[in-house]
């Protein structure tokens, strides 16, 4: 229901090349530019991933600037005279907040979206609970991308908040058949897209699953450091960080999609990028017993190590694309949460 020129400044952690370009904000930006609107993409944490400079940012109407180096006053006289502002704060960050003061009276909505629980190690050294409340007390909308912070966010402000989950790009991730890139080793492959530095991520599981099953290819697609090569056995492969233009001929020659994340306080409350571009791209899924990924079509959740790699030979032999899986996948694009927030805007 688009009914305006917009301007959106997204004010988010980290640069949009970061994880190939896939990150939520970068992903958000792109459809809002492919929608004609403009995009200003601010980022607090000065810190590109290593081969990152190849990922293409779009060409028209996106800027993308440092925290340190954008200038808000040149912001605001750069503006088109008659497009309407959005303020789309991603990360709490104390630097973020200045600039959100200044555009509260020009802007015609701030929205506050809890992407992650910052009181973990995912806001180390820089998240600060009051910085929060006080970007929270300047947003007119409220949203979350899990039902767990949907939930926590509620409790503490006593306001509506709305449920924007993640989702993925259908123009990219359609199941179409590509050629198997060069780099992919060659048989029965299991495969994971995406960091591989967090403590979320559970390298000893997916060793484990390594030893499981010795004949299968093991292939980790992410920023890698050799972190992990003095406990990987020789059928786990890096290929390290891909674009995400890239990444679906990659998930075409995979067999099954990992989510092999640690079950915490942080996890709990994670909604994964990947799991949509999985079943995209026709994969079934086997995760650890995350609660955003209970009842979705084609994952199948191991409660337990044991489980867990039990699973992968369950999902290998039993899974099929069902109507009910067309249906999820159709609710779930982009271009859906787009409307879903445009929605939201003209609502209130």
């Amino acid at each position: 229901m688009k009914k305006d020129c917009l301007h959106w400044l997204i004010l988010t952690g980290v640069p949009f090349e970061n994880s190939g370009g896939a990150q939520r904000a970068a992903q958000m930006a792109r459809e809002l530019v492919a929608l004609g609107d403009k995009v200003t993409y601010v980022y607090a944490l000065n810190y590109k991933e290593k081969n990152s400079d190849n990922i293409q940012k779009p060409k028209a109407n996106f800027d993308s600037f440092y925290v340190n180096q954008f200038n808000i006053y040149s912001f605001i006289k750069n503006m088109k005279k008659h497009s309407k502002l959005i303020v789309l704060v991603e990360v709490p960050h104390h630097k973020f907040l200045p600039i959100i003061q200044v555009l509260k009276d020009i802007a015609f909505k701030t929205i506050y979206e809890l992407i992650d629980p910052w009181d973990t190690e995912l806001g180390q050294n820089w998240y600060k609970k009051n910085i929060e409340y006080r970007i929270i007390n300047l947003a007119n909308i409220l949203t979350a991308t899990a039902a767990s912070l949907q939930q926590q966010l509620s409790q503490k402000t006593n306001r509506k908040v709305h449920l924007i989950p993640n989702a993925y790009d259908d123009n990219l991730f359609d199941g179409s058949k590509y050629e198997r890139p060069k780099d992919l080793p060659h048989g029965t492959t299991i495969g994971y897209i995406g960091a591989l530095w967090g403590s979320w991520f559970d390298i000893n599981l997916v060793v484990q699953v390594a030893k499981n099953y010795p004949n299968y290819n093991i292939v980790l697609i992410g920023e890698y450091l050799n972190q992990f090569n003095y406990i990987v056995p020789s059928n786990i492969y890096f290929l390290n960080l891909k674009p995400q233009n890239e990444l679906p001929s990659y998930l075409c020659h995979f067999n099954i999609g990992l989510i092999p994340f640690k079950t915490n306080k942080l996890t709990d409350g994670v909604n994964p990028l990947k799991v949509y571009e999985y079943l995209a791209m026709g994969l079934p899924v086997v995760s650890t017993n995350l609660p955003e990924l209970s009842n979705i079509p084609n994952v199948f959740i191991g409660y337990d190590k044991q489980d867990f790699i039990e699973k992968i030979d369950l999902a290998m032999n039993n899974h099929t694309i069902t109507e009910e899986s067309k249906n999820w996948l159709n609710k779930n694009t982009w271009k859906s949460r787009i409307s879903d927030l445009l929605e939201i805007i003209y609502s209130k």
